[in-house]
């Protein structure tokens, strides 16, 4: 056996005794189950999506019984399962999911929880990933647009410069350039430039200096689908 597969028994003989644990005191094993089991489901094997299904479901019931404690912690399992279901070939439940984590993080977000908002965007985006795979543009082109203006309250009145404002300027102009190839495709080029356009230039308010590969890699693309657009339009 390899150390993976090795690793991956443990971590099912954990989970089954936490589930026997937990079925006579929740209190107590659940926390330990869902570590188990979301480890489990991290090491990417078959059972993934069931992992995750029930990684879910445990997170619903605490969320349903203590709502302040736990409801923002079923947000980010929602959206796991949602990748997890969308790898495994099933769009319509990963767009369901995705969709249901998007209201809970609205709801959160509304409600002042810390941390909702971020989860919002990344839970849009899921969501129009998974929309433009199961042929509903529309829907894929209304939920990225709605992840930007949350992206947008997010960066704020950040001063342009500001070093410690980089990294979420990023994350919003990584957005941008995917709502840009969302209009493009729904044939709205002028907008899908300016969106474009913007994404680069958040880029590069702060430079290169120290930025990664994937930043390179970003701008490239950014670069490339700007100058295609351009000279489709002239």
């Amino acid at each position: 056996m390899t150390l993976m597969s090795d690793q991956n028994a443990l971590l099912a003989l954990a989970a089954a005794r936490y589930r026997m644990l937990a079925a006579a005191d929740p209190d107590r094993w659940q926390p330990r189950l869902l570590r188990t089991l979301e480890a489990s489901a991290e090491s990417g094997g078959d059972d993934r999506v069931a992992l995750l299904e029930e990684v879910v479901e445990l997170r619903r019931h605490m969320a349903d019984a203590d709502p302040a404690r736990h409801a923002a912690v079923l947000a980010p399992a929602l959206i796991a399962l949602s990748v997890a279901r969308f790898d495994a070939g099933d769009f319509t439940g990963a767009a369901a999911v995705a969709a249901e984590a998007a209201a809970l993080c609205r709801t959160l977000s509304a409600e002042g929880v810390h941390g909702a908002a971020s989860a919002l965007v990344a839970a849009l985006k899921q969501e129009s990933r998974v929309r433009a795979v199961i042929a509903d543009s529309e829907g894929a082109l209304a939920a990225l647009t709605e992840a930007v203006s949350v992206h947008r309250s997010l960066v704020g009145s950040e001063t342009p410069g500001d070093k410690a404002a980089a990294p979420l300027q990023d994350g919003l102009a990584w957005t941008l350039g995917l709502l840009g190839m969302r209009l493009r495709l729904a044939g709205l080029d002028d907008e899908a430039i300016a969106v474009t356009a913007e994404a680069l230039s958040l880029l590069d308010r702060h430079g290169e200096g120290g930025r990664d590969g994937l930043w390179t890699a970003v701008r490239a693309y950014l670069v490339s689908e700007l100058a295609n657009m351009e000279r489709q339009r002239r």
